[in-house]
């Protein structure tokens, strides 16, 4: 059953908008560069995206994000809020 709802999940258009961006800025250029396949330690993204929506911070949730300058953390936070958030509302 639960194997069922998560391959339903990654068939959401939001879902793979949201992959599609990390694999071809994150991941690809990691690969390609021969780092290992690894991705980086939750709790450092944890806390990126913690910091970047406290105080009314929208750095993850704004309608527009400006995402120059960002790592790769800030990647793979902003695809666990909007997935985060996208489950909350279903």
């Amino acid at each position: 059953m639960l194997g069922k709802i998560v391959l339903e999940f990654l068939k959401l258009i939001l879902f793979l908008e949201l992959y599609n961006e990390l694999f071809n800025i994150v991941i690809v250029p990691k690969r390609s560069r021969g780092e290992k396949k690894q991705g980086l330690i939750y709790s450092e993204v944890a806390a990126l995206l913690l910091k970047g929506e406290e105080f009314g911070n929208r750095k993850y949730s704004a309608k527009r994000v400006n995402k120059s300058g960002w790592s790769d953390a800030n990647y793979y936070a902003y695809c666990l809020y909007q997935l985060r958030d996208e489950a909350c509302h279903d």
